[in-house]
């Protein structure tokens, strides 16, 4: 967009000027920034002109969000220019602010008032206030995170948003305004967050300086175990040195660690982030006393890895108890919940019943896997595999077949699956065949399925009616057109 002048009317003023020899060496001894900069003494016309001449493939109000002034940029924003608008690296209107040294923190307050969304990264991810203090822009990247209104923002301290930057510019930044250490609106000198989220992310000189902070200004947290615990378990999703930040915390606090402190530590990190975990940590836990034989949400800790997904997870733990024998439940949930992989894993490891007597069950859990199930029956593809796959589940009154099951989950990838290694159509539930089966489960892609393998499910005797008569009882217009795209029924059905 252009700002407010016609090409021919900027060069026009520009020859109009009067300007000698001297005037020009002057300007070219001048740095670049100063060159660019807008003068705030000169007129709105000139300064319009001067962001036109100089900003090149920068939009207008981006560019004079770095070198221009609070008027000059109301005036952008009057001609209808966008304050939301980003260049090719996704820098906004409040990275722009960052640089203009001059200007910054109001057009900080016109932005926001002018709409501008805050909180937006670039493409190398880092926000307007982020890239502010790394430029040690401190009143400015203070004074935008203070407007910052999102959840994250809010219970955070200016220190522990910034947490990850150069602990150089920590400690100034603290020396500068101790203030920073305190959560927006909060009475307490200290935001507890600050080492949390150092041991979560920083490193250990980092983690060590906050809590020297901590202990300057709030004596009795750094002396608590509740909040050497919750360092400790925030040590576990630091992939890089949470190693080294846990051993810190275990034997430098001089904190009496009970058995059953460190087993609810490693409970709670296993269930909020079990596939992000530094391993090294959770065998830490162990090694100091936390407890492997603890249940989590009625599973054992191996299983709750397995049921999760998490190959890693589930090897360390069984790496640490080389004991455990690989049992039915166990095969269950990696067929159930998991992947190839898991399922791959676990067949190669000791198995008490053997695999062969496990078969059913195993198929019966992959048929309700959604998300892996069709892969699994597909990569195990095997006769004892096909020997067992029309074998009915008595874990379920009456019993199913695993192609039952598939079809009550809707499952349809899984069917299919089932039925490439033979599984038997014809299979009956009460006396129902799959089609209606299918349609009584008010699933439509399985009938359909079922309808282009064997007709006849549908089209022999009373089944049509009975199939129309589900699809009203369901009130399932697209099953009804699709059974009305088959079958002529009289007039009023």
């Amino acid at each position: 967009m252009d700002v407010g002048f016609s090409e021919e009317e900027l060069d026009d003023d520009f020859s109009e000027e009067t300007m000698d020899d001297d005037d020009f060496s002057e300007e070219e001894d001048q740095e670049p920034m100063n060159i660019q900069s807008v003068d705030s003494s000169s007129s709105l016309k000139q300064k319009l002109k001067h962001i036109n001449r100089h900003r090149k493939h920068i939009p207008a109000i981006l560019y004079a969000a770095e070198f221009g002034d609070l008027e000059v940029c109301q005036e952008l924003v009057n001609q209808g220019e966008d304050v939301n608008v980003r260049d090719m690296y996704g820098y906004d209107v409040y990275h722009y602010a960052s640089m203009n040294a001059k200007n910054g923190l109001e057009l900080i307050d016109f932005f926001k008032f002018s709409g501008a969304i805050m909180e937006r990264e670039n493409v190398a991810e880092v926000d307007a206030v982020t890239d502010a203090f790394n430029q040690w822009n401190f009143d400015f990247a203070i004074k935008l995170f203070n407007c910052y209104e999102s959840e994250e923002a809010s219970k955070l301290s200016f220190l522990g948003y910034c947490i990850c930057s150069s602990l150089d510019l920590l400690k100034k930044v603290f020396e500068t305004n101790p203030s920073v250490a305190k959560v927006k609106g909060s009475d307490e000198v200290f935001d507890k967050e600050i080492s949390y989220e150092a041991a979560s992310s920083a490193n250990l000189e980092t983690l060590k300086w906050t809590v020297e902070i901590a202990r300057s200004l709030n004596k009795d947290l750094v002396q608590s175990k509740e909040w050497h615990l919750k360092v400790l378990e925030c040590s576990s999703v630091n992939r890089i040195h949470g190693e080294e930040i846990a051993s810190f915390v275990l034997f430098s606090f001089k904190t009496n660690f009970t058995r059953t402190d460190l087993t609810t530590v490693l409970t709670k990190v296993v269930v909020s982030w079990l596939n992000f975990l530094n391993l090294r940590v959770v065998e830490m836990l162990v090694e100091h006393g936390a407890d492997m034989n603890v249940s989590i949400e009625g599973k054992t800790l191996f299983d709750y890895c397995v049921a999760e997904n998490s190959l890693r997870a589930a090897q360390l733990v069984y790496a640490l108890d080389k004991e455990e024998t690989i049992c039915s439940r166990t095969l269950f949930y990696a067929a159930w919940k998991a992947d190839v992989a898991m399922c791959e894993w676990l067949l190669r490891l000791p198995m008490n019943p053997p695999f062969k007597d496990q078969i059913p069950l195993f198929l019966c859990a992959a048929s309700q896997n959604k998300s892996c199930g069709k892969e699994i029956i597909r990569y195990f593809d095997a006769p004892v595999l096909r020997a067992n796959v029309n074998v009915s589940i008595n874990l379920y009154e009456p019993p199913l077949t695993p192609l039952q099951l598939a079809m009550k989950n809707g499952n349809l990838g899984a069917a299919k699956a089932l039925f490439r290694i033979g599984a038997d159509l014809s299979v009956k539930f009460e006396g129902v065949n799959l089609l209606i089966y299918c349609l009584g489960l008010n699933y439509l892609d399985g009938a359909k399925f079922v309808f282009s393998k064997d007709n006849s499910q549908l089209l022999t005797g009373t089944l049509p009616e009975t199939a129309l008569h589900i699809a009203k009882m369901y009130e399932n217009q697209e099953m009804e057109r699709w059974l009305r795209g088959i079958v002529w029924f009289p007039f009023g059905h």
